[in-house]
């Protein structure tokens, strides 16, 4: 699960670009596409959050992945990545599971709020 940290971030910009360019007239598709690209980020940080405290992840020995994002041969050479050690996994889930929350809360909150037609 840990080689999917990568799509925590990209599964609510996914869904960002799907709101803007697709549903956005349909509010109710709107975010209920909102809440299953958070949960999908959850359940990914959860696994991560499993594989850190079963597996010998420590702060000395964190999880690296990276990709070649750019470079010029001999003068530049730039990585993107993640790093996962036991500090960042439990603020993975902590953080996707309140912005999970804080959606799911507005969308109950606006619904009979003449701006927002649910």
């Amino acid at each position: 699960m840990i080689s999917l940290a990568w799509l925590i971030p990209l599964l609510p910009a996914i869904a960002f670009l799907i709101i803007v360019f697709l549903t956005r007239p349909m509010r109710l598709v709107s975010a209920l596409t909102a809440i299953g690209a958070m949960m999908g980020s959850l359940i990914i940080s959860t696994g991560i959050l499993y594989e850190v405290v079963t597996f010998p992840v420590t702060m000395d020995n964190p999880v690296e992945l990276a990709v070649r994002w750019l470079e010029v041969p001999g003068v530049l050479h730039i990585q993107a990545g993640v790093l996962i050690d036991p500090l960042t996994a439990v603020m993975l889930f902590v953080v996707t599971f309140i912005a999970l929350l804080v959606e799911i809360y507005s969308l109950g909150y606006m619904k009979g709020d003449p701006g927002f037609s649910v």
